[in-house]
């Protein structure tokens, strides 16, 4: 373990209605098992937890919350969906950055010619990066016009991103 890999138990997480264990893997946070719980306030509980290797147990109150491996994430790249609102005609195309490199996506419009296209992203600067009660807007939506061409549109991907854009077509 080392400051980009590592994890920990959630007990009363998501305002007091789950238990959870965490982790940081390659600098990314996942959620690696999670369970319904609460924990009271004024009392005490007996915590315990065995790590041998990736496997985590944990029990609370001598009951076993979890048993289970540590999650590797090999997942790092561009992933994306696309679909069209039938109600407005759009195009709407949602490419995630889940790495630490920015790169360019050329979205491909066969059969379709675009006239406006805007994008939304939301961005941070690591993959641990997230809003707290004393800073709201680390990541916060911004909108950005792309330009286009008679075929496609250029698109921008920054690192740990998440960018949906909008396509009007003529």
């Amino acid at each position: 373990m080392d400051d980009k890999n590592y994890c920990w138990v959630n007990l009363g997480g998501w305002t007091n209605s789950q238990h959870a264990i965490e982790q940081i893997s390659n600098g990314g946070k996942l959620l690696t098992d999670s369970k319904r719980g609460r924990i009271e306030a004024g009392r005490w509980y007996d915590v315990t937890l065995q790590v041998a290797g990736d496997s985590v147990k944990v029990w609370l109150d001598n009951e076993q919350l979890f048993d289970t491996v540590l999650k590797r994430d090999h997942t790092k790249g561009i992933y994306s969906s696309a679909t069209i609102n039938d109600a407005t005609g759009e195009i709407i195309v949602k490419v995630v950055n889940n790495d630490d490199a920015a790169t360019t996506a050329r979205i491909s419009l066969k059969n379709f010619a675009p006239s406006e296209a805007r994008v939304v992203r939301l961005a941070a600067n690591d993959g641990m990066e997230e809003n707290t009660l004393q800073q709201p807007t680390t990541i916060n939506p911004v909108e950005q016009q792309l330009s286009t061409a008679d075929d496609h549109v250029m698109l921008t991907v920054p690192p740990y991103s998440l960018n949906i854009v909008t396509i009007k077509t003529s």
